[in-house]
């Protein structure tokens, strides 16, 4: 089905993230970080699909965004925060503000996710 990028600090999101998705047929590659991530973007050839958290030591997901967005105007993203400072209501409306095509707020259920990334991988691609 589709190859997607897991991005978060947490190896229990990541986990669930990856036990959800390849339940569903999808290829998973995992980063801990912004800078893992954009490594493994690089790496990997081509994701259908990236799901980064927003807060994470090193390069945060809000930054990971903005540079995957430079990488591939129309790769789909997904971003999940469960806040932190600001709270994740912010974190997330800035994310669609730089280019997130959903956002979705920890915790969030399992079929939440897969429904979330079903319906991404069904919408045709930005022009």
């Amino acid at each position: 089905m589709a190859k997607i990028l897991v991005v978060d600090d947490e190896p229990s999101i990541r986990r669930v993230v990856r036990l959800g998705l390849v339940s569903l047929g999808h290829s998973i590659c995992e980063a801990a970080d912004g800078n893992e991530a954009l490594a493994q973007f690089d790496a990997v050839g081509e994701v259908d699909l990236v799901i980064t958290d927003v807060v994470m030591a090193g390069k945060d997901g809000i930054e990971t965004l903005v540079e995957l967005r430079k990488r591939r105007k129309d790769l789909k993203v997904l971003v999940i925060s469960g806040g932190g400072q600001v709270g994740a209501s912010t974190y997330l409306r800035m994310a669609g503000i730089l280019g997130a095509n959903r956002t979705l707020e920890k915790p969030f259920t399992l079929p939440d996710l897969q429904s979330a990334v079903t319906e991404m991988l069904a919408e045709a691609p930005a022009a």
